[in-house]
């Protein structure tokens, strides 16, 4: 799994809560530890958009297999 944050601009929970990121999935793993907000029809397993609760940005994640 890679990870890649962008921090273009501040964002806030409720920003992306209003843009569609209401599913919580908890992740651990050699790279990051932590809470992540998605989509509720984000394809897991391809490159998906997430929005970090840690850091407070949004972030893209390579392919994660479950």
């Amino acid at each position: 799994m890679k990870l890649s944050f962008k921090r273009n601009r501040p964002f806030c929970k409720n920003i992306a809560i209003k843009q569609g990121y209401t599913k919580e999935l908890a992740m651990n793993s050699n790279h990051y530890i932590g809470s992540i907000l998605i989509k509720p029809t984000t394809d897991l397993e391809s490159t998906f958009r997430a929005y970090c609760l840690n850091r407070q940005s949004f972030m893209y994640i390579n392919g994660w297999r479950l």
